[in-house]
């Protein structure tokens, strides 16, 4: 909002202008729909946001999208019977969604309309509720997804985590009878979500229902039908419906427990020539049939064909030939489905970029002006996800609570922060700065181990320098942490950015830097460390690019050029300029 209310008065760019003017249809729909809430009700509120926003054709665009329209129309409609009941008011309506969703009553999904002339595929959980006169179940003899199962270690709601032991010595892997037992509870649960959820399907049928699905035979021995019906009766005990309870746990999907409960009924004795009766089915009265089909059946069965019946094929090239040249919105229609988004480049890499991640473009000052360098591929530099820092600080049980010896980088960062905390408006002394290390070691912001190792002479040389002096000199035009963010045109960056318009938005933090009457001085404090195969040009041509950088982008903001820019070296207490 404060942007939007001194955008009148501020200078006028073209990111602004496409930022204010969003936020300007943002605020005036939303001032329309705060007088359509108060003057019409609820119901007209939620059919007008529907109508301006255009979100219920967006969802009917996305996956699952009659589902997703199907439950805005039902929000519709539970807002129309709530006001048909006397109540009013936006807030009342939701507080009512929240109680009935902590009570979980009558929020379930929308069940959407079925047509007669339709064919709808669907999960087992979306087909709850719901009730058709012809059901095909596909794929029994698929195997279930028990990876739940497998692996080191076994998670269970009431028993806690089963995990397997390894032996360190013979480096052998084992399940302890804790594992085993916590395996046990949670694959009895998993079959009976299952048996549940087979139960669910073979109910969704009021007329026919069809269970399809895959048996695998052995590769020396041909397939023999009444050799299966034989195997499956071998997992059933006599006079007992239930099926064992070996069968029940070993099944490996649905088909071990159909194929099994099925082959003793009657209709499949007398099919397959099979003399065990089972008195417990002599007198049911259910209705099926089973058949097994092979590859040398299905060939067979397509060569029958009927004359006068069309081949698929045959039947698209005679619907084609009954279509008109010319279909209304086909072109339309063949506008969208080949539609290709303009800025594809853009979609994989972000708007946002650190400074360390392009500050390689900046190596040379002249590269930018001049247009002589390797653009970045955004297909190289996309990132999963951005941190603020680049490691977490450790753990104090591993850190040794600041006891133990610290690492040089953890002193060059406590010597940075001491650096960014010292009192500009008198000389520092050894003796002020000392005492600042201390309450910083006090707030918990320094381990003690890590204070201890903290150079102040060090520290009090950066003062001695010519930069320092300056800093010293000019206390009150210092400024230390700056952030700062630049915009970019993103075809300056990275490949293939055909729009010249893009830009990107690069973000960082200027460690310091004066004003003076003969020109403004940067600064920047390094950790890195001085080796015999890093030395200081090294380290300065590491970071030639994030200093011009920051040049670039501290001119923008003073709007003058930058007198000199320089690197602190924490390691060797060195003052370096960099051209």
């Amino acid at each position: 909002m404060a942007f939007y209310e001194a955008y009148p008065t501020s200078e006028p760019n073209d990111y602004a202008q496409q930022v204010y003017a969003k936020l300007a249809t943002f605020l005036d729909q939303l001032k329309h729909f705060k007088n359509v809430a108060q003057q019409d009700g609820l119901v007209s509120l939620i059919w007008d946001i529907y109508n301006t926003t255009g979100y219920l054709d967006y969802v009917g665009g996305m996956p699952g999208g009659y589902q997703r329209q199907t439950n805005l129309h039902a929000l519709y409609e539970r807002a129309a019977d709530y006001e048909k009941n006397g109540f009013k008011g936006l807030f009342r309506y939701f507080v009512f969604i929240e109680r009935m969703q902590a009570h979980d009553k009558d929020l379930a999904t929308a069940s959407p309309a079925t047509a007669e002339d339709k064919v709808q595929v669907m999960t087992i959980h979306g087909s709850k509720g719901l009730q058709f006169p012809v059901v095909f179940l596909n794929d029994i003899g698929k195997k279930f997804n028990d990876q739940d199962l497998k692996g080191n270690y076994i998670f269970n709601d009431h028993l806690g985590i089963g995990i397997s032991y390894l032996n360190t010595e013979t480096r052998e892997v084992s399940d302890p009878l804790q594992k085993e037992a916590v395996k046990a509870v949670t694959k009895n649960a998993f079959l009976s979500e299952e048996m549940r959820k087979l139960y669910v399907a073979m109910t969704r049928a009021e007329q026919q229902l069809y269970l399809v699905g895959k048996i695998t035979s052995s590769k020396n021995k041909p397939f023999d039908a009444q050799t299966q019906i034989l195997t499956w009766q071998s997992k059933t005990t006599a006079g007992s419906l239930q099926l064992p309870v070996a069968t029940r746990k070993s099944a490996q999907n649905y088909l071990s427990w159909i194929g099994p409960a099925i082959s003793r009924h009657p209709l499949v004795m007398a099919k397959f020539g099979d003399s065990q009766a089972f008195a417990e089915l002599a007198h049911d009265q259910a209705k099926f049939d089973v058949t097994f089909y092979d590859n040398a059946k299905l060939t067979q069965m397509m060569g029958e064909q009927q004359p006068d019946e069309l081949s698929p094929n045959e039947w698209l090239k005679q619907l084609a030939a009954t279509v008109p040249d010319k279909v209304p919105e086909a072109d339309r229609i063949t506008d969208l489905m080949t539609y290709q988004y303009p800025h594809q480049a853009a979609t994989h890499t972000t708007a946002y970029q650190s400074v360390s991640e392009i500050k390689w473009l900046f190596d040379d000052p002249d590269n930018v002006q001049l247009g002589n360098y390797s653009l970045l591929d955004a297909d190289q530099v996309i990132k999963p996800s951005r941190y603020t820092q680049s490691s977490l600080a450790a753990p104090t049980f591993i850190s040794g609570n600041g006891k133990s010896a610290p690492s040089p980088t953890d002193v060059g960062t406590a010597t940075h922060m001491l650096l960014q905390q010292i009192n500009l408006s008198k000389t520092p002394t050894e003796a002020s700065v000392a005492a600042l290390r201390d309450n910083l070691v006090k707030q918990g912001i320094i381990l003690a181990n890590v204070a201890d190792q903290i150079d102040l002479s060090g520290v009090l040389k950066f003062y001695q320098t010519s930069v320092g002096k300056r800093v010293l000199a000019n206390s009150q035009q210092t400024y230390r942490e700056v952030p700062f963010s630049l915009l970019m045109k993103a075809k300056n960056v990275f490949k293939n950015f055909a729009d010249g318009d893009q830009r990107i938005l690069i973000h960082g933090i200027i460690d310091g830097y004066v004003i003076t009457e003969d020109g403004v001085y940067l600064f920047d404090y390094k950790t890195d460390h001085l080796s015999s195969k890093v030395g200081v040009e090294t380290i300065v041509d590491r970071y030639r690019g994030q200093l011009k950088l920051y040049d670039v982008a501290l001119s923008n903001l003073l709007k003058q050029p930058i007198a000199a820019k320089y690197l602190y070296l924490l390691a060797d207490n060195q003052l370096v300029t960099v051209q």
